[in-house]
């Protein structure tokens, strides 16, 4: 975008309930990339992920580095003006980007998820191998994937490093 977005009081949001985007963040808030760019991530949700593989033209798909580019014309401006719209609700006002670009990652999103929740847990926990100082975590390992449930099994495989760190049983 061609400066920062005025009125917003957060850089990042969890969307819930929307068809398209499940998640948005300021690039510029995370350490080391405050260069004064106003740039955006928009994460799809995985029903408009596979709404777009249905719905582009294959002639729209360029490979980089490994990965499906698609169009800016096609999938980024869809995701842009649904972002545009989120954002808008919050901002004073929502200028039209100086450049758009989508990336498809098909790991993103996975079909089965390991679902090692406990019933009735609504968060994901992490897996911990002591003998061998290994914590594996991530929004796989649930029922749900969202970045929320990525962060929360973060924060447990972090606490339980921390705690072998700190000569903790546990």
């Amino acid at each position: 975008l061609p400066g920062p977005l005025k009125g917003l009081d957060f850089d990042a949001l969890a969307v819930h309930g929307s068809d398209e985007i499940q998640f948005l963040s300021r690039e510029a808030a995370k350490p080391g990339r405050g260069d004064n760019a106003e740039c955006w991530v928009v994460q799809s949700t995985s029903d408009f992920a596979k709404r777009i593989d249905r719905e582009l033209d294959p002639a729209s798909l360029q490979m980089i580095k490994g990965q499906a580019v698609l169009a800016p014309q096609s999938a980024a401006l869809r995701l842009w003006e649904a972002a545009a719209e989120l954002l808008g609700k919050a901002a004073l006002s929502v200028p039209e980007p100086l450049a758009l670009q989508a990336y498809r990652w098909d790991s993103a999103f996975f079909e089965k998820p390991l679902n090692l929740n406990e019933p009735g847990e609504t968060h994901n926990d992490a897996v911990t191998f002591r003998p061998w100082r290994l914590a594996l975590c991530g929004d796989y390992l649930g029922s749900r994937q969202r970045v929320e449930e990525a962060a929360l099994s973060g924060a447990v495989a972090a606490n339980r490093v921390a705690s072998w760190a700190a000569g903790a049983e546990e």
